[in-house]
């Protein structure tokens, strides 16, 4: 059975029914051409605030799209058609289902398309690009990472998530993917590294591209084509305690190249991210740089061949990209050039296996620390100090060899910390010769270092109470 409704009591409806979570719907009928139950009633006869009344608490009273960054009210929130005959979207494309306001409802709750299909997946109001059902009900937190082409950042990235998994519910915590089908490109680097049947075989992650179908979306937006880059989401729960804060994580895995001058074009907004994360990582690989180059191991092959084999060594101005990345969180956000971002930036120092003295990344960020609650047993909770030891290391490190990298980070931002990172725990090996070598890692061999480090301090800085912290 199906009701018509008016577009205003539609639109109600819509809310209430399909913005909720954990079946709070259950008691919700519509039977005879009648709306029935104690919280919908009093829309049609009275205002928006009655008809919701408690029953989309967990609903967020603004969302942001994670493709777009538009920000919008959870009733203006589309829905995706289903019916193989409402094929072609004027703004996600002739290949993308119709995306609809719905006025019509099953008798669940569930939309209807034209067609009469009931709708499950939602999409943003401008950009028509699918936003994650738990996106409506958890705070949204962006983070960037930033960095030059050939820095590392998949692998950063990859390995990153990968320990995550296994290591947030040490600290209390759960981590699953917001979006599946959105996190498969990530999904696979994990498999590469991580879950390859032939560990002992050198492998390497594909470039990240200026244009790609698995980390792109193209749309036709204010009457011309614009390429955003595809979100990892992933949502963030606490395991036991209901009470505590539950976010959304959104993460980006942009091309190098996105970040050099000149590259930001209306046609191509694909950083627009960085304005609205609420930390911001810019990788700093030292084997691009001449200066540091000579702090690290002379048996690494990127040192020996370059950053790409046969390409010979990189420019090493990453100084450039990292105030392009200031310029355009400026720009974005409306800040003047006295003024300091009140976000945390994380200069995320790459590849530490290869320039950082043996043993230094030898100790964890995460202690073993008493219960609070008295009880006998351990927890893991992350060393604030034991991070802030390590930066003053290496900022002092960084200062030395590069010091126009660490005025213009302490220029930018009221709280810059530097954190050492292997995402692979070991040197690369060149496989091959001429234009076919690259460099490979055996996985077998992979045992990233202090990883998760650069996450797990935003979030401690960002959302104070989130992460257990010592």
């Amino acid at each position: 059975m199906a009701v018509r409704l008016g577009k205003q009591a539609a639109s109600a409806l819509h809310k209430v029914l399909h913005l909720t979570s954990r079946g709070v719907i259950s008691w919700l009928r519509v039977r005879s051409g009648q709306v029935r139950g104690p919280r919908v009633r009093p829309f049609l006869r009275g205002t928006w605030k009655e008809a919701v009344g408690s029953t989309a608490s967990d609903i967020r009273k603004e969302i942001i799209c994670p493709n777009c960054w538009h920000r919008f009210a959870p009733e203006r929130v589309l829905f995706v058609a289903r019916h193989e005959n409402l094929v072609g979207d004027l703004v996600a494309g002739p290949s993308a289902y119709r995306r609809f306001l719905p006025s019509r409802f099953t008798a669940m709750g569930d939309a209807l398309d034209a067609n009469g299909l009931s709708c499950h997946q939602l999409a943003c109001p401008r950009c028509h690009l699918v936003v994650s059902r738990p996106l409506l009900e958890l705070s949204a937190y962006f983070v960037s990472i930033v960095g030059a082409p050939a820095s590392g950042k998949s692998y950063v990235l990859a390995a990153m998530t990968w320990q995550l998994r296994s290591i947030l519910p040490k600290l209390g915590l759960l981590m699953a993917d917001g979006d599946p089908a959105a996190n498969q490109e990530l999904q696979r680097y994990e498999e590469l590294l991580f879950m390859n049947n032939e560990p002992d075989k050198p492998i390497a992650l594909r470039k990240t591209e200026t244009q790609s179908d698995e980390l792109y979306q193209t749309i036709t937006l204010d009457g011309q084509p614009q390429t955003f880059p595809r979100p990892f989401i992933f949502t963030l729960s606490p395991k036991t305690d209901g009470r505590r804060q539950q976010l959304g994580l959104i993460l980006y895995d942009n091309a190098g190249e996105h970040f050099l001058p000149g590259a930001d074009s209306t046609a191509t907004p694909t950083t627009l991210h960085i304005a609205e994360s609420a930390a911001t990582m810019f990788l700093y690989d030292p084997t691009q740089d001449p200066r540091f180059r000579e702090r690290c191991r002379r048996d690494d092959p990127q040192i020996q061949y370059g950053v790409r084999p046969g390409a010979g060594a990189a420019s090493g101005r990453q100084e450039i990209i990292l105030s392009e990345m200031i310029a355009r969180v400026r720009r974005y956000k409306g800040l003047s050039q006295a003024a300091k971002h009140r976000r945390p930036l994380v200069m995320v120092l790459a590849k530490a296996d290869v320039w950082l003295p043996e043993g230094m990344l030898a100790e964890s960020p995460l202690v073993e620390v008493a219960e609070e609650n008295g009880t006998e047993g351990k927890r893991l909770a992350l060393s604030l100090d034991r991070i802030e030891q390590m930066s003053e290391q290496c900022r002092q490190i960084l200062q030395e060899a590069c010091p126009e990298v660490v005025s213009a980070a302490e220029d930018f931002s009221e709280r810059v910390i530097y954190i050492p990172v292997s995402a692979l725990g070991c040197s690369p090996e060149r496989v091959g010769d001429g234009d076919a070598a690259f460099y490979g890692i055996r996985p077998e061999r992979i045992a990233p270092r202090w990883v998760t480090a650069p996450l797990l301090w935003a979030l401690a800085q960002s959302a104070p109470g989130f992460i257990p912290t010592t």
